[in-house]
């Protein structure tokens, strides 16, 4: 599921949407939960969901690639191949880059306007977490212990070193705050971590260990509260002051 983003001010008039997937059956739905089109069936399942921060496309995931399709005519404008399972997608805020966590184990970045592709690998496991920053600079991705954060200022992140910021066991969630480089990471250990990254020389905040391991983190909008929830089913509220 995943909802289109409120529309900025220039492009008001934009519908309100919600994109649901199940299988390879892709569905627009309108806010009262009635079909506004249904796409043809994806060649593979179906496997992760991303709008563009501006609203004008939504990227869907399945074995073998990534199609885009306009908000408004729901036709695919690009599509971009790929030859493994991707398990996350994330658009960076400025539109400029769009990602996918992979099982091979990699990072796959594409520049949809010109097309360039860049790839990062060697994790210890599948990547499922991805987070950028909201000034786009910075981008988080988990797949192993630790949590590799990527330089995607100018040409982007590739032949540039990560920054690593270290758990003891396996990443589970990742989330930058709405307006500054903190981010928080979970891992399958309960441990909930909060770093500020923004000079690209991590600072470890926090440290928070939970009952249970966390499947989601999730700021509010005013970046004072972390919401988790569980893999028991509780949720947890915890509290950021600056």
């Amino acid at each position: 599921l995943a909802w289109r983003p409120a529309p900025k001010k220039e492009t008001a008039g934009a519908a309100a949407l919600l994109a649901a997937a199940c299988g390879r059956d892709l569905v627009f739905l309108n806010p009262d939960a009635s079909v506004r089109h249904r796409c043809p069936r994806a060649p593979k399942t179906i496997s992760a969901l991303a709008w563009q921060p501006a609203g004008g496309c939504l990227a869907a995931a399945y074995f073998g690639g990534v199609q885009l399709r306009d908000a408004d005519d729901f036709i695919v404008q690009k599509e971009f191949p790929y030859s493994n399972g991707i398990h996350a997608l994330v658009w960076s805020p400025d539109d400029r880059w769009l990602v996918s966590g992979n099982q091979d184990p990699s990072v796959h970045l594409w520049i949809p306007e010109s097309g360039l592709e860049l790839h990062m690998s060697g994790y210890e496991g599948k990547v499922k977490c991805l987070a950028f920053d909201p000034a786009a600079r910075w981008l988080a991705t988990g797949g192993g212990r630790d949590v590799c954060v990527w330089d995607c200022s100018g040409a982007g992140p590739e032949g540039r070193e990560p920054l690593q910021l270290s758990h003891e066991a396996p990443l589970c969630a990742l989330a930058f705050q709405h307006r500054r480089s903190l981010l928080a990471s979970a891992s399958a250990d309960g441990v909930i971590m909060l770093w500020d990254i923004a000079d690209g020389k991590p600072r470890r905040l926090a440290v928070v260990r939970m009952p249970s391991p966390a499947t989601k983190l999730a700021w509010s909008a005013d970046d004072a509260k972390l919401a988790i929830g569980s893999e028991k089913g509780a949720l947890y509220v915890l509290a950021y002051e600056s």
